[in-house]
């Protein structure tokens, strides 16, 4: 790993940072008003820009890993939206409305990814979404797959029970 490789990445960050800061205040309210339009119930949705230290520290470990790898494309949580609803169902729902709404990129389900692996913990769903229709790839047979950091956002789904855990 180059760390002038990571040095370039942050530097890259850092200057994009003002904008991503914009871009989650606006999927920040997108996704509210997504939520209330349908009359779904919810503690919070929040948002926040991924730090430039949490940034480095996952372009060091993407270009550890692949030195040829565009840490701005493989950091893929650099904007991110939490909504932490009451019920299981309202995730589900939730995820259903923002499917409606944004391009679908990656949908997992970290709690059912824990349950596989025989262990108890951490359960949360994220959604990858972009709202770019240049996201959509040109081989539909392989799905949605551009990530551009101003026009996606990673958008973990929890109840308030999943949180407090």
């Amino acid at each position: 790993m180059s760390l002038r490789r990571v040095d370039r990445a942050v530097a890259e960050y850092v200057e994009l940072r003002e904008q991503l800061m914009a871009a989650t205040d606006e999927f920040v309210e997108l996704v509210t008003g997504i939520i209330d339009d349908a009359g779904i119930n919810y503690l919070t949705v929040t948002g926040r820009t991924k730090s430039v230290g949490s940034f480095a520290a996952k372009a060091r470990g993407i270009l550890a890993a692949d030195p040829t790898a565009d840490p701005l494309l493989k950091v893929t949580d650099q904007v991110g939206v939490r909504v932490i609803t009451y019920v299981q169902r309202d995730i589900d729902a939730v995820a259903d409305l923002l499917a409606e709404q944004f391009i679908v990129l990656d949908d997992r389900d970290l709690g059912e990814e824990t349950a596989a692996a025989g262990r108890f913990g951490y359960a949360s769903r994220h959604l990858l979404v972009s709202r770019s229709a240049d996201a959509l790839s040109s081989d539909a047979a392989a799905g949605p797959t551009a990530y551009d950091p101003l026009t996606c956002a990673s958008i973990q789904l929890r109840t308030v029970l999943q949180h407090a855990w």
